[in-house]
C-alpha cells in the first residue's frame, strides 16, 4: 500500500509532462511551416522575372533595329553596299526649283565616287574603317550645300546646315563628324583653335584629319564640275603616291588642283603626290 501513492504519483506525472512538451515541439513545427510558403513565393516570382527579362530583350532588339536604320555600315565591305546618300531630299528642301540643284547634286555624287576610289586604294596609309567611308561619302554629297546662301563661306554654312537640319537623319556621333568634313573640304585645315574639332577625342581628331585630306583631294579631282576625271589608279611607292587620272577629256586643270588641295594629305602622311594625266 505504501507503494501505491508512489505509483499513483508516477502515473499522474506522465500527463503532467505532456503539456510541457507541447510548447517545446510547437516552435519546431512553426519554423518548418514557412518553408512551403517561401517556395510558393519563389514560384510566384518566377513568371515576373521571366516577363522582365523578356521586356529587356525586346527593348534591346528594338534599339538594335532602330540603330541599323541610321547608323550606317560597320565594315568597309558593307559601306560599299550602303547606298542611301541622303543628299537629294535635303538639296531639294534647300534649293527648291533652283538650276543649281542638279549641278550641285551631280557634283556631290561624283566627288563621293572619286573619294571612294581614293579611300579604297589608300587604305594601307589611312587605316580608316567602313564607318568612316560612310561618313566620307555623305559629306562628299553634301559638301556644297552651303551654296544655298551664296558661294562665300559655303563650307562653314554647309557645316551648320548639317548640324541643324533634322531632315538629314544621322546619329549624333556621325552628324558632328560629317558636318566637320563638309567644313574642311576647302580652306583651313582642322585645327585645335576650332572648337568643334578640339571637342573631339584624340582618335576622332586623327581620323577626321585623314578623312578631310581625302575629301579635299576628291573635290579637286572634279574642280570644274565637269566629271573630267572618271577614275583614279593609285601606285603607292616609298615616300610617294602616284595618281593616274582617266576620263573622257583633258584633265590638266584637275591635275594641277589636286597638287594644291593635296597639301593636307602630304602633311599628314609625309609623302609626295605625283599626278599623271595621260593626253587623250
Amino acid at each position: 500500500q505504501a507503494g501505491c501513492p508512489e505509483e499513483t504519483m508516477k502515473e499522474e506525472a506522465v500527463p503532467a509532462e505532456a503539456p510541457e512538451r507541447a510548447p517545446a515541439e510547437a516552435p519546431v513545427t512553426a519554423q518548418e511551416a514557412p518553408a512551403p510558403d517561401a517556395g510558393a513565393e519563389q514560384e510566384a516570382a518566377a513568371p515576373q522575372k521571366k516577363a522582365r527579362k523578356k521586356d529587356k530583350e525586346e527593348k534591346k532588339a528594338k534599339a538594335g533595329k532602330k540603330r541599323v536604320k541610321v547608323a550606317g555600315p560597320e565594315t568597309a565591305d558593307a559601306a560599299h553596299d550602303w547606298t542611301p546618300l541622303p543628299c537629294e531630299a535635303l538639296l531639294e528642301h534647300l534649293l527648291p526649283g533652283s538650276p543649281e540643284l542638279e549641278a550641285t547634286r551631280r557634283h556631290g555624287q561624283h566627288v563621293a565616287h572619286l573619294a571612294e576610289q581614293l579611300f579604297d586604294q589608300l587604305q594601307p596609309l589611312h587605316g580608316l574603317d567602313g564607318r568612316w567611308l560612310y561618313r566620307l561619302r555623305i559629306a562628299c554629297c553634301l559638301h556644297d550645300i552651303g551654296f544655298a546662301s551664296g558661294r562665300k563661306g559655303h563650307h562653314k554654312k554647309g557645316m551648320r546646315i548639317v548640324e541643324q537640319d533634322t531632315s538629314l537623319a544621322l546619329l549624333p556621333e556621325d552628324r558632328s563628324l560629317v558636318a566637320q568634313l563638309v567644313r574642311y573640304h576647302r580652306k583651313a585645315w582642322p585645327a585645335m583653335r576650332h572648337r568643334r574639332f578640339a571637342a573631339l577625342g584624340k582618335k576622332d581628331r586623327e581620323a577626321l584629319n585623314k578623312a578631310a585630306a581625302l575629301i579635299r583631294m576628291a573635290d579637286a579631282l572634279d574642280y570644274r564640275h565637269m566629271e573630267a576625271v572618271r577614275d583614279v589608279a593609285i601606285d603607292l611607292q616609298p615616300g610617294k603616291v602616284v595618281l593616274t587620272l582617266s576620263g573622257a577629256q583633258d584633265c590638266a586643270p584637275e591635275q594641277d588642283r589636286l597638287l594644291v588641295k593635296g597639301d593636307l594629305f602630304m602633311h599628314i602622311f609625309g609623302v609626295e603626290l605625283e599626278c599623271v594625266c595621260p593626253i587623250l
